[in-house]
């Protein structure tokens, strides 16, 4: 105990760049994954090189050595992306058996993060989620899903640990964007899954803040327009592939996600704060389907709008721009077929049937969303409920016909 009471004396003073080069040379996959398996001392897995360079990142952090810390991250960083390049040489079987150490790596992370919201400067934290967006950059690139994960749940382990003590960024909150971006981009559509959830449930997170967060130089956070920002990208990314299987699942991730958020801040009376940042976004979402003629995407859109307009008494003038903006793009057939859709409540037709029959697109997502018991805002297949809106819409949806009617090319007079 002597001993270790003197080597923590020693760290304060000693340079730390060539211990942790040091550590990081002696970096293995097969060393970290016995190390962590047996969990003691045994011939050439003595040394654990990833919990040392942990151990230096700690004490530095609780000695408020700045500088130290910094080196320790970077360490901590390399030795990181070092190990998932050996785990991406084992054959898949292997790969399969040591999951659980790769899952374990991130812990490491998460404990940095705890102690440099208390302990370190804003530098620290910026070292922090610049390397774990490097390593998610690293394991995307390795085209290995768990890592990938790993380092998005603990993007969003910073952000939540930041927020709580009153240091979160906006650049922060971007990061778990850009791994969304990237993994589209990847095409690993798994991951971009988990980054969606965890977009949404840091959105949330932060929407529940009672006070008016600002981050630095006096810059604002929304919530959730992240969250439509990456939705809207989705889009933009995936245009030629939206009717693959694999797309249109995570299609149904976004929409189910929203409807949680939308359902939240309903029950919270958030929901003029929410327009806000949710008519631009399905601005944004309805004109990037449009562009892409995915008609489907835009009848879905626009009722999406509509519902707004109901949740809100949100002014003409908001609402119309939006819809008027995507029919302008394109997306003149998905709004007349969402008021098509619509119009079956003053019909008589009841059910989701109904809607269908008065359907002139085929929406792929409708077997998806319908008759799924994972939530109650999953049972119904379209984003409205027609017999659920007040009479009063029928003059919101007369105007918004007369915009698709104005979108329609004239005929030619004949003299």
């Amino acid at each position: 105990m002597s001993l270790l009471e003197i080597e923590e004396r020693l760290l304060v003073f000693l340079n730390p760049d060539p211990v942790l080069e040091s550590l990081v040379g002696t970096v293995s996959f097969d060393r970290y994954h016995a190390f962590s398996v047996n969990r003691r001392e045994e011939g050439q897995v003595a040394r654990n090189p990833i919990l040392e360079i942990f151990q230096i990142a700690q004490t530095s952090l609780e000695q408020r050595d700045n500088y130290s810390a910094l080196r320790a991250i970077d360490a901590l960083d390399d030795a990181t992306e070092r190990l998932l390049s050996g785990y991406a040489e084992l054959p898949a079987e292997d790969q399969r058996e040591t999951e659980p150490s790769v899952h374990k790596l991130f812990d490491y992370w998460n404990r940095i993060a705890d102690l440099a919201v208390e302990w370190g400067s804003d530098d620290v934290l910026h070292a922090i989620v610049d390397a774990e967006q490097s390593i998610g950059q690293k394991a995307l690139d390795l085209q290995l899903s768990t890592a990938a994960i790993g380092s998005v749940d603990a993007v969003f382990h910073f952000c939540a640990v930041t927020l709580a003590n009153n240091r979160l960024e906006s650049r922060y909150h971007a990061t778990l964007g850009e791994l969304l971006s990237t993994s589209l981009e990847a095409g690993m559509l798994d991951v971009a899954r988990r980054a969606v959830t965890d977009i949404a449930r840091l959105s949330q997170l932060v929407d529940r803040r009672d006070d008016d967060l600002l981050v630095a130089a006096d810059e604002r956070i929304t919530p959730h327009r992240e969250f439509f920002d990456n939705w809207a990208y989705f889009l933009e990314v995936h245009q030629p592939r939206l009717e693959t299987e694999q797309c249109q699942s995570l299609y149904v991730h976004f929409e189910r996600q929203y409807r949680s958020v939308r359902d939240e801040v309903v029950a919270n009376g958030r929901v003029d704060d929410f327009y806000r940042a949710a008519n631009p976004g399905f601005r944004d979402i309805g004109i990037g389907a449009a562009s892409a003629d995915v008609q489907w995407a835009v009848s879905r859109t626009t009722e999406h709008v509509l519902e707004l307009v109901v949740l809100t008494e949100a002014p003409p003038d908001s609402y119309l721009d939006t819809i008027r903006h995507i029919i302008a793009s394109g997306g003149a057939p998905g709004v007349h077929d969402a008021l098509r859709r619509l119009s079956y409540r003053t019909d008589g037709e009841q059910g989701p049937e109904g809607s269908e029959a008065h359907s002139s697109i085929v929406d792929p997502l409708t077997d998806r969303l319908s008759g799924n018991a994972q939530s109650e805002t999953s049972i119904y297949s379209r984003p409205i409920r027609p017999e659920t809106l007040p009479d009063e819409i029928d003059e919101t949806l007369d105007t918004v016909e007369a915009l698709v009617d104005e979108s329609r090319p004239k005929p030619e007079s004949v003299e």
